[in-house]
């Protein structure tokens, strides 16, 4: 019982002692904070202003590894601010690809890379300047669209749709000569014997028809990527940010304070030891 007292006592002790230490030095905790606020605000107001805006694309061929190849790219030309390299990338000028300070492309959904046909991702960017997004959405499309492994494959999946149409264009003009002789037999008279169905004909023909209309629409949309939602132009910059910028200097400010406070306090049992054992 009297171990737990004293263990009351100490800790009572110890307040009071924290208590007369920040007491003491209140002037230079207050002080240093405020010292901190006004660094976090010219923190914020010389701080050059970074801006992001995102654009929704639709491709055919990008899946999750080519994308985490182009990121990783990206973000290494960023790194080592190569804006010629950058430039090139998106056939922009030297001096805008200077503003980019990253580039992101994700999936819009989980399952974009499981899709065959085509799927949803999101570019986002983010860059010094608030007045080249147009010319930065025509610079995506132009990197995506002359990827060298997505380039070919383009041409080979036109390819294979020109194929297929001039397959289809082959069998239905087959079929339309089918259905011009069924005419002309019905036209000669009852004794003509018909062995197939005139109604099957023209159901054939039209489920070609409506496949070739299929595949030609596929190939006029037989693209890299189609920008889906354009990037938008957001007044307010995403860093820095003034809230953020004015508390994280003011706990660095306070933290400054109560480190000086208790290093003094510091210096000051080390005094009294040093005398009471000399």
């Amino acid at each position: 019982m009297a171990e737990k007292e004293n263990d009351e006592i100490d800790l009572t002790e110890l307040l009071v002692r924290i208590k007369n230490v920040l007491f003491k030095n209140k002037i230079t905790i207050t002080l240093l904070t405020l010292v901190g606020l006004l660094l976090g605000f010219g923190y914020y107001s010389l701080k050059p202003p970074v801006y992001e805006s995102e654009v929704v694309v639709r491709a055919a061929i990008l899946n999750q590894a080519l994308i985490e190849v182009i990121n990783d790219n990206l973000t290494q030309l960023i790194k080592e601010n190569n804006h010629k390299a950058l430039a090139d990338r998106f056939n922009i000028s030297v001096e805008f690809s200077g503003e980019i300070k990253s580039v992101e492309i994700r999936p819009a959904d989980k399952l974009a890379d499981k899709r065959l046909d085509y799927a949803f991702y999101v570019v986002k960017v983010e860059s010094g300047s608030n007045d080249h997004w147009s010319e930065l959405e025509q610079g995506v499309f132009y990197y995506l669209s002359n990827n060298p492994y997505v380039k070919r494959r383009i041409e080979l999946k036109a390819k294979q749709y020109k194929d297929f149409i001039d397959k289809l264009d082959f069998e239905i003009s087959q079929i339309d000569t089918l259905k011009k002789n069924l005419y002309k037999s019905q036209s000669l008279g009852k004794d003509n014997v018909i062995m197939m169905n005139p109604g099957e004909v023209y159901t054939a023909l039209l489920e070609l028809i409506q496949q070739k209309q299929r595949l030609e629409e596929d190939l006029a949309f037989n693209q890299a990527i189609e920008v889906v939602e354009d990037f938008d132009t957001y007044k307010r910059p995403v860093s820095p940010k003034l809230g953020i910028s004015i508390a994280v200097g003011g706990l660095l400010g306070l933290f400054a304070g109560l480190l000086i406070a208790f290093g003094r306090q510091l210096v000051v049992y080390i005094k009294q030891y040093e005398r009471t054992h000399s």
